[in-house]
């Protein structure tokens, strides 16, 4: 059986690698079309192939595929610089990319960290990683389950890590079903530290070792001074006229959803103007950058006026349009990335998109920590932790469709909802969530692998 079992994992490495081959034209068709919108993309491409201009023996490797995760993962890089580890970070998108350069300018000039591509699931780009950078240790995050890199770190002699591994409920079910061979690369794993103690169980299923429940990262993670102060000042000029006006943001909105959320934003308008109520001011962020002018486009032809980010607020986030009173503005239109703490702060009541649009919505913890009023749509699978145990907390709301999301923030607005948020509540469900970034460290010690 065992055997049976190698014979299938081998088999299903060498399908993998195959398919990576005859696909890779299409795959860098897929990265030049996406440089049409987003030039970056086009940029360093030449390190998905294994072609990198520098080099850091002895790093600790640590994949962080998009913004939000190296975000979340950031207090836990620094702690690690600290303790004068050298580190190279991978991610998959430039906005990620940016964002590290940002954030640890100093360490990458003084080359204790280097920022690059994560290398295509070739053997020979995946090989020119290794010998160019001969990490001592490897830590993936989330739920990357690159089987390729993955199964090659074996054969360069680094230990691979998942850190806050989350296994969704639907990618399990899947896998039991259809993708046994797949989910056999976690056995590769030399320590598993998940989200949860469901997500834990999950791993095990499919063999995994070194099993440690370890938390969330967001729950550490800093929120910019700067941004914080940025949304008061900018506040108290929306809310000059009339301090009782409310403002709701709309965040990390995704593919599919923002008609019917512009719908609601129209439908709120529409009911308070009719019943001589206050209109609230609406904040909405999308969460990909290549969605913003599809948007914009939409904002305006459904007849709303929104202020543009990138054309009335300066590089501190200040009102600049001198031109125009914010009283004749429906919204904001966040067409920025890096800036969401900003949104948040600005706002009374938020929704976390992706959850209207089975992908499973986006990260909640970041407008939980400003302790604001959250609600999701009915898909949460991706945010499963800590999205159940949130809501189970009495902070977070899930509504099922656009017509219960509108009721349930009209009910606020009017004051007919009497179940508001209790920020006590927040801050005891912080307390038991956080310390993620002390327990990872914690773990890898005692694996011996720090």
């Amino acid at each position: 059986m065992k055997n049976l079992q190698k014979f299938n994992e081998t088999i299903f490495i060498y399908l993998y690698s195959f398919f990576w081959i005859v696909l890779l034209p299409f795959i860098i068709f897929y990265f030049l079309k996406r440089s049409i919108k987003e030039t970056e993309y086009r940029k360093n491409l030449r390190e998905r192939f294994g072609f990198y201009k520098t080099s850091l023996d002895k790093s600790i490797w640590i994949h962080t595929a998009s913004l939000g995760e190296f975000r979340a993962a950031a207090p836990f890089i620094k702690k690690l610089l600290k303790k004068n580890e050298k580190i190279i970070v991978t991610t998959l998108t430039p906005a990620g990319r940016l964002e590290i350069k940002k954030i640890f300018k100093e360490d990458i000039l003084k080359n204790n960290l280097v920022v690059v591509y994560l290398p295509f699931e070739i053997s020979l780009c995946i090989k020119s990683f290794f010998l160019k950078f001969r990490p001592k240790l490897g830590i993936i995050l989330e739920i990357e389950l690159w089987p390729k890199i993955i199964s090659s770190s074996q054969l360069y002699n680094v230990p691979i890590i998942l850190a806050q591994a989350q296994y969704p409920k639907k990618s399990f079910e899947r896998d039991k079903k259809y993708f046994r061979s797949r989910a056999s690369i976690i056995k590769k794993f030399d320590l598993i530290l998940t989200k949860s103690k469901k997500h834990s169980n999950r791993f095990e299923y499919f063999g995994g070792k070194n099993i440690k429940v370890m938390g969330e990262f967001r729950f550490d993670q800093l929120i910019p001074k700067k941004h914080l102060e940025a949304a008061k000042n900018l506040k108290k000029i929306i809310k000059f006229k009339n301090p009782n006006k409310k403002i709701i943001c709309f965040g990390s909105t995704g593919p599919n959803e923002d008609l019917l959320l512009i719908k609601v934003i129209k439908d709120i308008i529409l009911y308070q103007k009719n019943n001589n109520l206050i209109i609230p001011f609406f904040v909405y962020v999308p969460r990909h950058k290549k969605d913003f002018i599809y948007i914009e486009k939409l904002i305006k032809e459904n007849n709303l006026k929104f202020i543009n980010r990138n054309k009335s607020l300066d590089e501190n986030l200040k009102f600049t349009d001198k031109k125009s009173s914010i009283s004749c503005f429906d919204g904001l239109f966040g067409n920025s990335l890096g800036e969401i703490n900003f949104y948040y702060e600005l706002s009374d009541f938020i929704f976390i998109g992706n959850s209207f649009n089975n992908l499973g919505s986006h990260n909640i913890i970041e407008p939980l920590a400003l302790k604001k009023n959250v609600v999701v749509g009915p898909s949460i699978w991706g945010i499963e932790y800590p999205g159940v145990e949130a809501i189970e907390s009495n902070v977070l709301k899930k509504v099922n469709n656009e017509k219960e999301l509108k009721d349930y923030w009209l009910g606020y607005l009017n004051n007919t909802n009497q179940n508001y948020l209790n920020s006590k509540k927040i801050d005891k469900f912080y307390n038991q969530h956080s310390g993620a970034t002390e327990r990872c460290i914690k773990y890898l010690r005692r694996y011996g692998f720090l």
